[in-house]
């Protein structure tokens, strides 16, 4: 779920940007890439690698992504209920009605996860602006 929480606005940029096609949601991914293919890519629904292609494979960390390598892709990560929680969490957060969206105290935990979005929302918007796409 961190992983998810680091990634997601990179993800979404990429999906902005078009990078993605029919990776850009899980969905898509399953009905167009073979389960080979989407284990090399670290899919989280697919079984994981153990024969001698375990060490190619790779899940994507594109654009300007520079944190911890993905252990799982992203699409995967990225769409746990988990991480849309807090995603939501954090827009409620952003507005000032963190409390009204927990109905009181919001845990630890939770405040820990929209410190992680955050962060990573800041990171991608100023790779963004030094990397504006070209139309």
């Amino acid at each position: 779920m961190i992983e998810g929480l680091r990634l997601l606005a990179w993800w979404q940029e990429a999906i902005s940007r078009g990078l993605l096609g029919d990776k850009a949601n899980c969905d898509g991914c399953m009905k167009s890439l073979s389960e080979d293919q989407r284990q090399l890519a670290k899919c989280g629904y697919a079984p994981p690698l153990t024969d001698s292609r375990a060490p190619f494979a790779d899940a994507w960390h594109g654009l300007g992504y520079s944190g911890p390598k993905p252990t799982v892709c992203p699409g995967y990560s990225t769409s746990l209920p988990e991480t849309i929680e807090i995603a939501r969490a954090r827009l409620h957060w952003s507005k000032g009605s963190l409390r009204e969206f927990c109905g009181g105290q919001p845990t630890d935990a939770l405040m820990l996860g929209i410190e992680i979005c955050e962060g990573a929302i800041n990171e991608c918007q100023s790779w963004c602006m030094a990397n504006r796409e070209k139309k």
